[in-house]
């Protein structure tokens, strides 16, 4: 439960800390917030399931198989 101005913050420092070329690790359930901020993406499914750049790890092909490997769990 974060506001959405709190989030605006939040991104916005992140966003600072990318450009002074800092390493930024986030977990987020928000996929439209990583699609917008996040050029990388780690996905987890209950374990490892897919890495690299975001467009093509959040495809719903992959959300879909995620899902099912972590029901299958």
């Amino acid at each position: 439960g974060v506001d959405g101005r709190t989030i605006e913050d939040l991104m916005s420092l992140i966003e600072k800390w990318k450009k002074e070329g800092r390493l930024v690790i986030a977990v987020l359930h928000d996929l439209d917030l990583v699609q917008d901020h996040f050029p990388h993406t780690l996905l987890l499914a209950r374990q490892f399931y897919k890495r690299g750049l975001t467009d093509e790890v959040l495809t719903k092909e992959n959300m879909r198989e995620a899902i099912i490997t972590s029901r299958e769990w």
